[in-house]
């Protein structure tokens, strides 16, 4: 309809569509692989803390 400028711009959109798709599965596992790898501390709360840092209670 357009031409082949149209065809060429319409198929770079399409890699471009697929290109996010393959780096978004890419920075997910790469955060996902992360999360896994380090355990997360909580914090306790300053309620749970006496004022030299001590914990009052375990709970």
């Amino acid at each position: 309809m357009f031409g082949l400028p149209y065809r060429l711009f319409i198929s770079g959109m399409g890699l471009l569509i697929a290109l996010l798709a393959v780096t978004g599965l890419l920075i997910w596992l790469k955060k996902r692989r992360a999360g896994k790898s380090r355990p997360r501390r909580r914090r306790p709360l300053a309620a749970e803390t006496g004022e030299s840092g001590e914990r009052l209670h375990s709970p």
